[in-house]
């Protein structure tokens, strides 16, 4: 008599012989827990609030934190800046928070018609001529 929850492994799927050979294995691996997490584990449809503190759920199901965990909340337009207190939308929606695009700078534009090179060697002709305040 198998005992629930029974695990799948590639073995079940191979053809009846490898089954004959290889029966006391099988019965020893449910028995015992699973040593890698399936990356296929349904979502814990409490997410953060999940009250049930029994191992085999926390490796039956994903939760947040976990690298399988795929929210299904839609995200609130305020993200992490929300204000709202109502436990129901806190519940309803996530509040993560979205990284911004990083802004481009603007390219600078240099059309070769400008001669603002010229402008500036003016000004430093005048240097020799330094401004002194009146004493008025």
């Amino acid at each position: 008599m198998t005992t629930f929850p029974v695990l799948i492994t590639p073995a079940d799927f191979r053809g009846s012989s490898d089954e004959d050979e290889n029966n006391d294995e099988d019965t020893s691996s449910v028995n015992s827990p699973p040593t890698k997490i399936s990356s296929n584990r349904p979502s814990c449809a409490y997410g953060t609030s999940c009250y049930r503190r029994n191992p085999q759920h926390r490796i039956d199901e994903a939760h947040p934190g976990d690298s399988d965990f795929i929210d299904v909340r839609p995200e609130c337009n305020f993200g992490i800046d929300c204000i709202r207190k109502n436990t129901r939308h806190k519940m309803e929606y996530q509040h993560t928070r979205k990284m911004r695009p990083t802004r481009k700078l603007k390219a600078q534009f240099k059309c070769p018609s400008d001669s603002n090179s010229d402008e500036d060697l003016s000004l430093s002709d005048d240097d020799d001529n330094e401004w002194i305040p009146s004493d008025d």
